[in-house]
C-alpha cells in the first residue's frame, strides 16, 4: 500500500514458470519429498554402478521419453 493506493507489482522472467525444477521442493509434504530424495539417490547409485555401455543405453532411453 502506498499513499496513492494499492500498487500492482510485476515479475518478469526470461523463462516459463513450468521450466523451474527445484528438486528440494518436489512433493506434497516432508515424507513425499524424503521418498523422492531417497529414490533419486538410489537411482544415482544404481546408474553409477552400471557398465558404460549399459549406462549409455539407459540414458538414451530416458532422454527419448522426455522428447
Amino acid at each position: 500500500m502506498t499513499r496513492g493506493g494499492p500498487r500492482i507489482e510485476k515479475l518478469w522472467m526470461n523463462y516459463s514458470a513450468a521450466d523451474i525444477a527445484i528438486s528440494g521442493y518436489e512433493g506434497l509434504h516432508f515424507t513425499d519429498r524424503q521418498r523422492i530424495k531417497r529414490k533419486a539417490a538410489r537411482w544415482t547409485d544404481n546408474y553409477r554402478d552400471m557398465p558404460l555401455l549399459e549406462r549409455r543405453a539407459v540414458l538414451s532411453a530416458m532422454l527419448a521419453v522426455e522428447d
